[in-house]
């Protein structure tokens, strides 16, 4: 969180219920900065899924979900070290 602070993408503020909290707050500063890198991103992104049908980004999603699932099992069958 310091580096988040000190780069100015986050402001830090105590609770007034709770001093022990600390509420973060993104600024406009971040804000343009993830617009910055992420907008494009989202663009060619978009421009990409074009290229497939419903039917075919489903089978895509069903795949990634099983591979997640299979990795999730996986792990959950290496005995404890």
């Amino acid at each position: 969180m310091a580096k988040l602070d000190r780069a100015g993408h986050v402001t830090r503020q105590r609770s007034d219920k709770d001093r022990r909290q600390v509420q973060l707050a993104m600024t406009d500063h971040a804000c343009q900065v993830g617009s910055t890198l992420f907008s494009p991103l989202a663009r060619h992104l978009g421009d990409a899924l074009e290229n497939y049908s419903a039917q075919e980004r489903e089978l895509a999603q069903r795949f990634l979900r099983d591979m997640i699932e299979a990795t999730t099992a996986a792990r959950e069958d290496i005995p404890p070290a």
